[in-house]
């Protein structure tokens, strides 16, 4: 994740330089990373500039997970901690993913009760 983030001049292969592999995805001409847990096949929607950067939307035309992390094919259920994430933050920080905690949502009945 470090080596994809330097910024190489035009025409170097990040994966490469990262030493990669690729496979084939299934519905977009761009390859994904073989050994990745989760990877998303997109298309692109559009992008918002946001003052120096841009927030780019996309649609997900399918996911590739990783086998033992999905606990229930029909519904799609999958694992979170078996994937063992990190997630990339702004310039040198990072985060796991394992340290979740559950808030259930406020039933409307509720809220609209709480509210009067």
């Amino acid at each position: 994740m470090r080596v994809t983030s330097i910024p190489f001049p035009k025409g170097v292969e990040e994966p490469k330089e990262a030493g990669l592999d690729l496979v084939p995805s299934e519905f977009v001409s761009v390859p994904r990373i073989a050994r990745a847990p989760i990877s998303m096949e997109c298309a692109f929607m559009q992008e918002v500039r946001l003052g120096t950067f841009s927030l780019v939307l996309g649609q997900i035309l399918l996911m590739h997970v990783q086998d033992d992390a999905i606990t229930d094919l029909e519904r799609l259920y999958i694992d979170a901690n078996k994937l063992d994430l990190i997630g990339r933050m702004e310039g040198g920080w990072y985060t796991r993913t394992n340290a979740r905690f559950e808030m259930p949502s406020i039933p409307l009945a509720d809220w609209k009760r709480k509210a009067v």
